[in-house]
């Protein structure tokens, strides 16, 4: 009988671990198929679900809204390639796409109601223009699918309500208005957008400052561009990196903060589809932060500024607000800033106010920049599960979200890309 038990016992044991690795096989499986897979709103309430057999949407890459759409891209194969190849469309808040099929190789979000998009030479192309015209060009079309101007060798997006572009015959840029017509006749080398009555054009390798006529305020004359403009403010980096100048609309610098290039830095990278910074720790052998995560604009009032490899943020009169103790910060959004601190596991990162006081600790391996009154960050990089936090750094919704992107629009994409049945 005694021997009995003890088998009785070691059986019940050994059933209990295999039934503690089945459940942990599987929990993760039962959980991704109960996740969402589409847009919640500003309550943590599934407004579009994409996660379904019948949807024509169910494999789709979503990014976020801007002017009521949201570009989707999906693999689809090429007879002449061996390999997929991701296309582009447009889709709407009830989950509608805007073009029947997808062959745009590559399409930029709507602006003032126009959206660029790159087509496939093909007579399939869902403008419905022959394939002889098409050869790959940019051109901008409108919400009812109609060309409005085009076809040109590269674009930027409208911005006050004009584009930079490059003719497909040209090796200059010049800007158009909204039906194509060119705006002025000078042509430039290079351009970036309109910001506040400004865009940065570039002449004989030099680099200067227009307005929306065309006229100079700053002539050609800096080795590198102005940035864009914000709060009446552009910054100017050095090109060794030591100083960042910032001018004003009439083109003369107001302020310069001096500042020491970052090395040794670890996991920083941009997620460029969707808006609002992310940063995260990815692995220990990359080495240098990406250079799009670092920010110089005027935001709220203040600058990041740099003392001996320690960052904090100062006023546009040169006033230190907040003394520098990150080892990198990013400008201000709702009244609120990302900051970095390194340690011994990497690096983390947290949320202050302008006070420089903490509403959440640096303990997040992946975190966004708050926008739209929400932040969204991750304790844990190996399950990519998110929590949305309110301004006062108090969790939302009660749960965490897989793969969850910040607010835009309204509306805040979650959900990890799998292929259902």
């Amino acid at each position: 009988m005694e021997g009995n038990e003890k088998f009785f016992l070691i059986s019940l044991v050994i059933l209990g671990l295999v039934l503690t690795g089945c459940i942990a096989v599987i929990a993760p499986f039962i959980r991704s198929e109960l996740d969402p897979y589409g847009f919640i709103d500003k309550r943590g309430i599934q407004v579009l679900n994409l996660k379904t057999k019948e949807s024509a949407l169910n494999d789709l890459l979503p990014t976020s809204f801007t002017g009521g759409y949201c570009r989707v891209f999906i693999p689809r194969k090429i007879a002449s390639e061996s390999c997929e190849r991701y296309f582009a469309n447009y889709m709407d808040q009830s989950g509608a796409l805007l073009f029947k099929n997808f062959s745009m190789l590559e399409a930029r979000e709507f602006s003032e109601g126009l959206a660029a998009v790159r087509t496939l030479e093909d007579d399939s192309h869902p403008l419905n223009m022959p394939a002889s015209v098409l050869n790959t060009c940019w051109r901008f079309i409108d919400k009812n699918r109609a060309v409005q101007c085009g076809p040109y060798k590269n674009v930027l997006d409208f911005s006050e309500g004009l584009a930079g572009v490059n003719p497909s015959n040209s090796k200059t840029w010049q800007f158009v208005d909204h039906r194509g017509k060119i705006a002025f006749p000078l042509k430039f080398e290079s351009v970036t957008a309109f910001k506040e009555g400004r865009a940065s054009v570039r002449i004989g390798g030099k680099w200067g400052l227009i307005d929306r006529a065309g006229r100079f305020v700053l002539p050609p004359q800096l080795p590198v561009k102005v940035g864009s403009f914000n709060e009446g403010f552009a910054p100017i980096i050095n090109p060794d990196k030591k100083y960042v100048d910032y001018i004003g609309r009439d083109g003369a610098i107001k302020l310069r903060i001096e500042r020491t290039k970052v090395a040794g830095k670890k996991f920083i990278y941009l997620d460029s589809l969707c808006h609002g910074l992310r940063v995260c720790e990815t692995s220990p052998e990359q080495t240098n932060w990406a250079p799009e995560a670092f920010e110089e604009k005027v935001s709220e009032g203040l600058v990041v500024i740099e003392a001996n490899g320690k960052y904090g943020f100062g006023d546009l009169n040169g006033k230190i607000v907040i003394a520098p103790c990150f080892d990198y910060c990013w400008p201000f959004s709702c009244g609120r800033a990302l900051v970095y601190n390194e340690n011994n596991f990497g690096g983390r990162f947290g949320y202050i106010l302008k006070t420089g006081e903490f509403i959440r600790p640096c303990e997040f391996v992946k975190a966004y920049s708050y926008s739209e009154d929400f932040a969204v960050a991750s304790t844990d990089w190996r399950t990519d599960y998110f929590k949305y936090f309110d301004l006062n750094g108090r969790e939302c919704f009660g749960r965490e979200l897989p793969a969850a992107k910040p607010f835009h629009e309204g509306l805040a994409f979650v959900g990890k890309r799998t292929i259902w049945p």
